[in-house]
């Protein structure tokens, strides 16, 4: 698993994208530095999210896959239950 790194671009499997502000210490665990914490920030607006929204994941579930446990649709993407994706994919640096 690749660390992701600040300044970062990743789509999710979902279609939008997102940029890795930090990587950061997780408070609930402060002295296991293995359990870090991904910062982001979506780089589109949407229905949904009409402003730029901040966002954290642990980095095991940022750099990890979704297992669909039924058929589901989002936007043009159809998944079927049992399909594995990665959930975060790199697209490349914004400097």
């Amino acid at each position: 698993m690749s660390t992701p790194v600040p300044g970062e671009l990743y789509r999710h499997y979902k279609g939008g994208k997102y940029l890795v502000i930090a990587v950061s210490r997780n408070s609930d665990y402060p002295q296991d530095r293995s359990k870090k914490i991904v910062i982001y920030k979506q780089v589109y607006r949407g229905k949904n999210y009409p402003e730029e929204e901040t966002w954290h994941r642990s980095l095991e579930e940022f750099c990890g896959y979704k297992t669909f446990q039924k058929n589901m649709n989002y936007k043009n993407k159809k998944f079927k239950a049992g399909e594995k994706v990665k959930r975060f994919t790199l697209l490349g640096t914004i400097q």
